[in-house]
């Protein structure tokens, strides 16, 4: 990832003692120091950016992908654009589209900014004789011990992502959302302010040409290659539909994995008949120590967002490492799909309604391995129920913009700070990627899209009939089988318990098992490791009886 890492020292004689560069151990692209302040910089040079002034009392540092709120067009910001806006414009940087961790420094402080949707964050911990700060958590505790905090963890665990956006290590400070955070050289104490996004609430009607521009701004861009991730979803159809609009632009596509997986047939078949060019990417499994050393990597940058067995289609984004492309994808098109939370909505609502927390809790669970003890559960879960109050605290009533719209809020609150967040650090590591779906300048006016549009995907229908209407005839795929373009989410849905139950043409998907027997040996050792067995956190027998069962 494109990464940064730095101390403030409290006392100036501190810097001295340790050599961070040897600690770090990456190749670092940026360095500065002072008496009082230390920062390093280094990963993926496309999407980090920095300056220092001549008498080098000042400077900043970027992390991430900035873009131009245009109507017109997109316009990537390049180091002048960023020395603008942070020194002379600092207001507008709760404007821009993208996603993004900004420092700047003088002699006196050091400002941290994160982008209005929490797409990238970055950590601070305060201790007795320094500050540590970094985007990658991991690097932190390279340098200071970190213990996790079971309560803010819990959810992050027990259900479909975390609820809260705090730091889920205890005396770190997550700054995320649009926050800004100052820390001044006399004080040492961390300032921040409390921002918080939500889409504008006039209601007005957001006709489909108008959704449809915006959409097409954001792939617009004549700054190099696109490469689109095409899989046999609706999400990706649609910036296709736009893209095969576009006759003087340069692009292709890709999809990840295995060829006879349904995305890939399907991704393959259109590509194909529409003589597009496209690249089926699958690196598979590597070498046992290299898979290791990558799952570890993988699963410290992403805070068990994801089963470490996730890191062999993730992988596969090294394929464009050193290829001057813009990688686009249709995350988040779900928003625009009504197709987060429809189980809430369905058979949860009278819970919701009710403020029946504990049944609304039921709805939002994602199984995953039961390998902590009683105590640590009883933590989990206590704040899994305190974490949910204080959203339903924060968010607007749901009698105001109703159930609907709530829980569209509620997804991206949670959802893309605690999960695409994690993702999109780690792209920015090897490739220059975003997601045209979750950009401010569109979802600002979610709540001006009618319910009735989003719901069923009849947005997207809309727009791939208008712009491409032979897309229409190529079945959707959704994990392991495919249906018809035109049913609707229930109807997708009970095709999909009939087929599964008739076992008809389902794909089966061996990869996590592949991973797993490879992994055999190092599961075996850590399971008998001291580490494992004598820590209180986790409950031996269980972990012992989940793995031999396997």
């Amino acid at each position: 990832m494109s990464w940064i890492f730095g101390v403030v020292y409290k006392n100036p004689e501190d810097n001295k003692k340790v050599s961070i560069s040897k600690i770090l151990r990456k190749k670092i692209l940026f360095n500065y120091q002072s008496t009082k302040l230390q920062i390093f910089a280094g990963g993926n040079p496309s999407t980090l950016h920095h300056s220092t002034a001549s008498d080098s009392k000042k400077g900043w540092v970027v992390s991430g992908i900035g873009i131009k709120n245009s109507d017109t067009d997109v316009s990537i910001l390049k180091n002048d654009d960023w020395e603008g806006i942070i020194f002379n414009n600092v207001d507008k940087i709760n404007t821009l589209d993208g996603h993004f961790v900004i420092l700047n420094w003088d002699e006196n402080r050091i400002a941290f900014h994160t982008d209005v949707l929490g797409l990238r964050d970055i950590y601070i911990k305060n201790n007795s004789n320094s500050i540590v700060f970094s985007t990658h958590i991991g690097l932190i505790s390279k340098v200071d011990a970190l213990t996790l905090n079971f309560e803010e963890f819990g959810s992050r665990w027990l259900m479909f992502n975390q609820l809260s956006a705090n730091s889920i290590f205890d005396g770190v400070e997550r700054i995320k959302g649009g926050q800004k955070c100052i820390i001044d050289f006399d004080d040492y104490v961390l300032k921040m302010n409390n921002f918080s996004w939500e889409p504008l609430r006039s209601f007005k009607p957001v006709k489909t040409n108008m959704f449809t521009s915006s959409i097409e701004s954001l792939i617009s861009t004549s700054e190099a290659p696109i490469s689109l991730s095409l899989s046999g979803g609706m999400d990706s159809r649609v910036l296709l539909s736009l893209l095969l609009s576009k006759k003087n632009l340069q692009w292709d596509t890709h999809t990840f994995g295995n060829p006879k997986c349904p995305d890939s047939i399907i991704a393959n078949r259109i590509s194909r008949d529409l003589n597009i060019e496209h690249y089926q990417v699958n690196l598979g499994i590597p070498a046992i120590k290299e898979i290791i050393n990558e799952a570890i990597e993988y699963t410290s940058l992403t805070l068990a967002n994801s089963p470490a067995s996730a890191v062999i289609q993730s992988r596969n984004y090294f394929f464009f490492h050193d290829k001057h492309l813009i990688i686009i994808d249709g995350g988040l098109g779900e928003i625009w799909r009504r197709e987060f939370l429809n189980k809430l909505l369905w058979i949860g609502k009278r819970s919701l309604l009710n403020r029946n927390i504990n049944s609304i809790l039921r709805h939002l669970r994602l199984n995953r391995a039961n390998i902590f003890s009683h105590d640590i559960l009883e933590i989990m879960w206590a704040g899994c129920r305190k974490q949910l109050l204080e959203l339903i605290h924060n968010l607007p009533d749901i009698s105001d913009i109703g159930v609907e719209n709530w829980l569209d809020i509620f997804a991206i609150k949670t959802r893309l700070v605690n999960y695409y967040s994690q993702e999109q650090t780690r792209l920015d590591g090897c490739v220059f990627a975003y997601m045209p779906f979750a950009q401010l300048r569109i979802l600002q006016y979610l709540f001006s899209v009618p319910g009735n549009l989003r719901r069923n995907g009849n947005l997207f229908r809309e727009i791939i009939k208008t712009k491409q209407p032979l897309l229409t005839k190529y079945h959707l795929a959704k994990g392991d089988i495919t249906y018809p373009f035109n049913f609707t989410s229930i109807q997708s849905r009970l095709y999909a318990l009939v087929k599964k139950g008739i076992k008809h043409n389902i794909y089966c998907d061996n990869t996590s098992h592949i991973f797993l027997s490879k992994m055999k040996e190092f599961i075996l050792d850590t399971l008998h490791s001291k580490e494992i067995k004598e820590i209180s956190i986790y409950d031996y027998g269980k972990v012992k009886k989940i793995i031999e069962k396997y």
